[in-house]
């Protein structure tokens, strides 16, 4: 088998569910310049037995034993193996349209592009939902400024292809269990020259938890990756376009907690609206004074601040609103 194109990482654990219906999609892509290497991070259930099916009916699928050390250790050995010119990753419980892959290492050869992403197709039930796509396709190049990142970049790796030669070497933090893929999104931005933007969505990220397991397990990540953000503004401050973008993250981080939050009675959720309040209250004018930050972010920190029962039940009225509506 001739080096592929583009090398695509998946790393799995205990993903037999569905992580047939995954490799079956990226199998499917109508370029066939691929290679699909499936990092096993200690399963305890089918999800090798399913990989090595794959494997024996296409050469173009490799199965590798990772044994439980994470996911960005699973994602660093699969960078490790990589032979293609460019590296992707993939989540075994989502899919990729067919054209997807043909589609951006066309785009990135034509652009000369390090890193090229498309916009995602975001599907929690019946419910779909396109994310991070502009208008048309728009390339940003270091030193820009931080307009196109601060409206286009996702956190996420699975929707990019990563120039190998240029970023190949980066990889992920494995200290990190939350937000691995953000930092090491900024670090391949910090040595990116140039980056395409697609419009088009082509890959479909599906949500599996139920609606109250996410508020618990969403505002706990959502407080790690606060720390995370914290780190990544000292790692990259000598980068002015991916500052920017960190502390709107912070402040969207910081909104979305005390959305996420507001009138709940566990006792974990009340904690971390006090915490991300106190966080608002102490940065609250450079929040209000940052011009990339949203009206509505400001003024809804803002009265969570000054008036957390108003904002508390502002925002019970607009769920009870949005239940009665779905």
């Amino acid at each position: 088998m001739k080096a592929p194109d583009i090398s695509v990482i998946m790393p799995f654990h205990n993903a037999e569910r569905y992580i047939g219906k995954a490799i079956e999609s990226i199998l499917k892509s109508n370029y066939e310049g691929i290679e699909l290497i499936a990092v096993d991070d200690g399963s305890l259930d089918g999800s090798a037995r399913i990989c090595l099916t794959f494997a024996k009916k296409d050469e173009r699928v490799r199965l590798v034993r990772n044994e439980g050390h994470g996911v960005s250790a699973a994602r660093n050995t699969g960078i490790s193996l990589a032979r293609g010119e460019f590296i992707a990753f993939a989540d075994a419980d989502d899919e990729v349209c067919e054209n997807m892959y043909s589609n951006m290492l066309r785009k990135a050869r034509e652009e000369r592009a390090d890193i090229v992403q498309c916009a995602v197709v975001f599907k929690d039930g019946n419910k779909e939902k396109v994310l991070f796509s502009p208008r048309k396709d728009t390339i940003y190049e270091c030193g820009d400024g931080a307009k196109v990142l601060k409206k286009y970049l996702s956190h996420s790796c699975w929707s990019k292809i990563y120039r190998k030669s240029s970023l190949g070497h980066i990889r992920f933090d494995e200290t990190i269990s939350v937000g691995e893929d953000l930092y090491y999104n900024l670090f391949a931005m910090s040595l990116c020259k140039r980056a395409v933007f697609l419009k088009e969505a082509h890959y479909k990220y599906v949500q599996q938890r139920t609606s109250v397991m996410n508020t618990l397990i969403e505002s706990c990540r959502l407080d790690s990756l606060y720390t995370v953000l914290k780190r990544a503004r000292n790692s990259f401050e000598s980068f002015p376009d991916l500052s920017v973008f960190i502390d709107l993250a912070i402040i969207k981080n910081i909104a979305h907690v005390l959305s996420l939050t507001a009138g709940k009675n566990s006792g974990y959720c009340k904690e971390m609206f006090a915490k991300n309040r106190n966080l608002a209250k102490n940065s609250l004018p450079g929040i209000l004074f940052f011009p990339h930050a949203s009206l509505k972010n400001k003024l809804s920190i803002t009265l969570a601040v000054l008036t957390p029962k108003i904002y508390e039940a502002a925002v019970l009225r607009k769920r009870k609103y949005e239940g009665k509506s779905t």
